[in-house]
């Protein structure tokens, strides 16, 4: 039954890094346009400028965090940044009408990296087998 349950999360951290490694790659390359657009989310941390360096950030937190969750290093810190990356794009949805993609898909991401969190990521994570070799 543990290789069943391991074998559940390295699906689940790669799925979910597949998602963040996209979607922050495409932010990168998109430019300064997107950048700004994500860095105005951070007016819910009470930031009031340098929106496209803030947004910057965001996408390359996506980016190597998605990169990180699918190899398996550090899933735990990780999985608590992406967290909270996705709170803030759920508290930030559209409030004027909500449309149900820009909720629904943040919390589910959010929920499996509470998930990831808990749990870390298994025996078949990066992390696991550098540990071994060190002791």
């Amino acid at each position: 039954m543990p290789f069943n349950n391991d074998l559940g999360l390295l699906a689940i951290r790669v799925g979910t890094g597949i998602i963040f490694l996209t979607r922050g790659f495409l932010s990168i390359f998109a430019g300064s346009g997107r950048w700004y657009e994500l860095g105005t989310r951070m007016l819910y941390f009470d930031v009031q400028s340098a929106y496209s360096l803030w947004g910057f950030i965001i996408a390359l937190l996506m980016t190597l965090g998605g990169l990180l969750l699918i190899v398996g290093l550090r899933v735990r810190p990780v999985a608590a940044v992406l967290a909270i990356v996705s709170f803030l794009a759920l508290a930030t949805a559209p409030s004027v009408y909500i449309d149900i993609v820009s909720v629904v898909y943040p919390f589910a991401t959010m929920c499996v990296l509470f998930g990831l969190v808990l749990t870390g990521g298994g025996s078949m994570a990066a992390d696991t087998y550098l540990t071994r070799s060190t002791e």
